[in-house]
């Protein structure tokens, strides 16, 4: 979404309670917030559970509270939930194999062996992902995985460029070593 346009719909909130405007964020958010809490969750029912709850607490803080990155305000919501839920389970956090999951359609043999083979490239990168540190699998989904930019990853999870950067190159790093082995 664009800067200016967010910035009035945040004003139309926080000054009106518009729920207009609160649903066209909405629709600009949701999608890639939700992406991002598929991948942290193990179900993607949790996900969509999350996803109201962060929504709900946005609508509450932003009716307050003046904002300016929504995003930022959104995603850091959606960690802290996604920390409660496994607090509250007990477990250590874990990607959803859900989220790589494809339907298979096999209509010629090359297809379907091609089809096999991608999914099992991607369930070794869902691996391989999952054992990096929490700082790097955020940045490499929302970077690879959402193809948002440097400045808006780092918005997302109010960190500086240079630390986005930074954690991108050693993510990759990691996952270049433990796929080659």
């Amino acid at each position: 979404m664009q800067g200016l346009q967010e910035k009035f719909l945040l004003f139309r909130v926080l000054r009106f309670r518009d729920k207009q405007a609160y649903g066209e964020l909405y629709m600009a958010y949701a999608p890639r917030l939700r992406r991002y809490l598929v991948f942290k969750l193990p179900t993607e029912h949790d996900a969509d559970e999350i996803l109201a709850e962060v929504f709900l607490k946005a609508w509450d803080y932003l009716t307050s509270t003046p904002v300016e990155s929504l995003g930022g305000l959104l995603f850091s919501i959606g960690r802290h939930r996604v920390a409660d839920y496994y607090r509250a389970k007990g477990r250590k956090e874990e990607f959803s194999s859900e989220a790589f999951q494809e339907e298979l359609t096999f209509a010629d043999e090359g297809k379907g062996a091609r089809i096999i083979k991608d999914q099992a490239e991607a369930e070794l990168l869902r691996e391989v992902i999952q054992v990096l540190p929490h700082d790097q699998q955020a940045v490499i989904l929302l970077r690879y995985f959402d193809g948002l930019s440097v400045s808006d990853v780092a918005e997302h999870l109010q960190k500086t460029d240079n630390h986005v950067r930074v954690l991108t190159h050693r993510g990759l790093k990691a996952i270049r070593e433990k796929i080659g082995k």
